[in-house]
């Protein structure tokens, strides 16, 4: 199995983003993917094109997709779509706030 850019490897999605009952899958590795890329506070940069073609969906779709994000204060954008950064919000993750706190801790 391969991926898109012939690199081997994988992202990571926080348990309080898995958790958040009000982004779907989609959104949720898209998250991962902009925190895999924004390894810095100095963010990072990748078109609406990379994005979406990991992701398998259309500009449009991924556009509303980062909308959502940003609404959700996951992430802050500044520039446009020929050239614009990403950056994450890490103040607004909590690597201690579990699913527990979503009302999901009987996954049984």
């Amino acid at each position: 199995m391969s991926s898109l850019d012939g690199n081997k490897g994988g992202v990571f999605i926080p348990l309080d983003v898995l958790c958040d009952a009000s982004l779907n899958g989609s959104k949720k590795i898209l998250f991962s993917i902009i925190l895999h890329l924004c390894e810095t506070k100095a963010g990072c940069y990748a078109s609406d094109d990379y994005f979406a073609r990991r992701l398998g969906v259309g500009k449009r779709q991924l556009r509303r997709m980062l909308k959502e994000l940003e609404d959700k204060e996951l992430i802050n954008r500044d520039g446009d779509y020929r050239r614009r950064y990403v950056f994450v919000n890490r103040e607004n993750l909590n690597p201690d706030y579990g699913c527990d706190n979503y009302g999901r801790s009987n996954m049984s």
